[in-house]
This record gives structure tokens, sequence and C-alpha cells, in this order.
């Protein structure tokens, strides 16, 4: 006997099919199948080729909006940008994380002490 998912909590099948979208999406930009100011498919098209709800396939979309894939918005289709990965937001508050992000080795050194 299963649990009962509470209401408004996806199912971990929801989550398999949203990671699956979104990794083979993230492929086909990254790899030159879908070049900058290229469409995505439709949300329907995505449906049917992923045998998937609109659910996770808005969740994909989301994802690679907030990478900064592609850019989308309610009533149009959404556009490949390009294949650089935008910054995260506590990268630009903190130069450790920045650094760590882009593969750099920070380091600090002390120029001055004083009692």
């Amino acid at each position: 006997m299963t649990a009962p998912v509470a209401e408004g909590i996806p199912s971990m099948r929801t989550k398999q099919i949203h990671s699956k979208i979104y990794l083979e999406l993230q492929h086909r930009i990254t790899s030159g199948g879908l070049k900058p100011g290229d469409l995505l498919p439709s949300e329907a098209e995505l449906c049917e080729e992923f045998d998937a709800s609109r659910g996770p396939v808005r969740q994909a979309i989301a994802s690679l909006r907030a990478e900064g894939l592609i850019s989308s918005g309610r009533g149009r289709r959404s556009v490949v940008l390009g294949t650089s990965k935008a910054d995260s937001f506590m990268s630009i508050l903190s130069n450790f994380a920045w650094m760590k992000e882009h593969d750099l080795n920070p380091t600090s050194k002390i120029l001055w002490m004083a009692r």
C-alpha cells in the first residue's frame, strides 16, 4: 500500500520526469543541437515527446530559464539564449562562492594586522 501524496507536493515520478526533460533540453543546448535564437519545442510538443503532463515540462523550462539558457514568457515560445550559465545569486554576494563556481582556488593573505 502506498502512502497518500499530499496535495501540492510533487510525486517522485514528477520529479524524475522534470529532471529527465531538463537534462535532455540542457544537453541539446550545450551540445549545439539547439543554437542561440532557436525556438524550444512548444509545451504540447514536449509533453508528447516525453510522455509527460504540463507540470514537469513547465518545471524543466523554469529551470532552464533560471540557469540563463532560455528566455520565455507568457504567451510566447521559449528562445535559446546560449550556452553560458548565469551566475547564482549567492555568487554575486560572495567572492569566495563566485571563485569556487568558476573553478578558481580562492585564498586569502593577511596584509596587515593590528591590536
